[in-house]
């Protein structure tokens, strides 16, 4: 464990870390943020089923949603002219998500913080977004860092990176909102997914858009 939180603190100060310390640290550090996040309304004892259940589903959200969006950036990154940068830029990626991970652990206590000053389930969902955010800052922060000799030599490497930061947050909304829940709902039954029918995030989300717009009318 020592020597792993000597990889992440060299991450963390600029330093590059091989493909597999990355995975090992978003396979620890994103399970930490999961089990906080699934704590809320841990009054019902089946709850703890949500704890594990949100650690499980937190490194699957962060890799899942990698291995979709990398085909689509090999494909941009060969019509680019850019493929022998390719191998670079992937290690680069698992380094952003790592970071994005050790956010999201280090996060986890104030998550906790939270729940327990008594808020609501919207509240909730609201504070976890907006700390999903901050992360997502921080991996784009570390990735940026990781490219900065390859972009140097090839400014062309930046529309990769902006194609994949795009890529990456439009596929994880969705998938995120297709593997949900990561917050216990009050109420709710406690279930690995939802027990309605698969949606589209973003059609919910122009209801929920459109609904507020005729609301101030």
């Amino acid at each position: 464990m020592r020597s792993l939180l000597h990889i992440a603190d060299a991450l963390l100060r600029g330093g590059h870390v091989a493909h597999r310390a990355a995975l090992l640290i978003i396979l620890v550090g994103a399970p930490l943020y999961g089990a906080a996040a699934g704590t809320f309304a841990f009054e019902r004892p089946e709850r703890a089923l949500q704890v594990l259940y949100s650690a499980i589903k937190l490194p699957i959200l962060l890799l899942l949603t990698t291995a979709l969006c990398l085909p689509v950036l090999f494909v941009v990154a060969t019509v680019a002219g850019r493929r022998e940068a390719f191998a670079l830029i992937i290690r680069a990626i698992l380094a952003g998500q790592a970071a994005m991970s050790i956010s999201l652990a280090s996060l986890a206590p104030f998550v906790v913080f939270c729940y327990v000053s008594a808020i609501t389930y919207n509240t909730a969902k609201f504070i976890n977004g907006v700390l999903f955010a901050v992360a997502t800052i921080v991996a784009h922060i570390v990735l940026r860092r990781q490219t900065r000799e390859l972009r140097a030599r090839d400014p062309g490497v930046g529309v990769l990176l902006v194609a994949w930061g795009l890529l990456y947050v439009f596929v994880g909304i969705q998938l995120a909102w297709t593997i949900r829940p990561f917050i216990g709902q009050p109420g709710a039954a406690t279930t690995f997914f939802r027990s309605e029918p698969f949606t589209n995030a973003y059609v919910e989300l122009g209801r929920v858009l459109g609904g507020l717009a005729r609301a101030r009318r």
